[in-house]
């Protein structure tokens, strides 16, 4: 019971985001922010899941980048998402790398993980609501059956989440003026 009302919750509140950010009422609170330690915090929200699975994240930063101006909430926000979304497609013993680099006065922040990796046919929608085709991540999670128990769903059920996630996190780069997209070149896995 409280799986699914978790579950609806999530769904309501990244639906109501969305709607806020479509219609203009959704604003930033910039501040200046340690990269390093809020990334670090960030991380430390999913010891309990990793330590179960096994799985590490990893830092790899650019050294020239040490502050950051975002809405922290925010921040927090898309990376909860993608780290999210890194280790419930990644197999149990895999790592996850979260790097910046700086590339003209933008810096770019990359996730990998060591899943599957995502099919060229849902490419296009891949940011698109309710977009998650949890058939085609079946092999990752087949291959990490803890990262089932956390939802409790019926047997037809291959993963957790509402779909929203990556929608989420576009728009909320968008309002940092940013990008968001899936880097091709990378094959062992996918890397946002």
């Amino acid at each position: 019971m409280f799986d699914g009302s978790q579950h609806l919750l999530n769904l309501i509140d990244g639906l109501l985001d969305l709607s806020k950010i479509e219609a203009g009422h959704m604003k930033l609170t910039p501040s200046t922010e340690p990269l390093q330690s809020t990334l670090e915090q960030i991380i430390q929200t999913f010891n309990p899941i990793t330590e179960k699975s096994n799985q590490k994240i990893t830092l790899s930063l650019d050294p020239t980048t040490q502050i950051i101006t975002i809405d922290p909430t925010k921040f927090h926000q898309i990376m909860l998402n993608l780290l999210s979304n890194a280790i419930k497609f990644s197999p149990k013993q895999s790592t996850i790398t979260i790097s910046t680099k700086t590339k003209k006065d933008a810096l770019i922040f990359s996730i990998k993980d060591e899943g599957p990796g995502i099919t060229s046919d849902i490419k296009a929608q891949l940011f698109d609501r309710f977009t998650q085709d949890k058939s085609k991540y079946r092999a990752s999670l087949d291959n990490n059956p803890d990262i089932q128990i956390i939802e409790k769903n019926t047997s037809t059920s291959t993963g957790t989440g509402t779909g929203l996630g990556l929608a989420l996190c576009k728009s909320l780069i968008q309002l940092h003026d940013g990008t968001i997209w899936l880097d091709d070149t990378y094959t062992k896995g996918a890397c946002f």
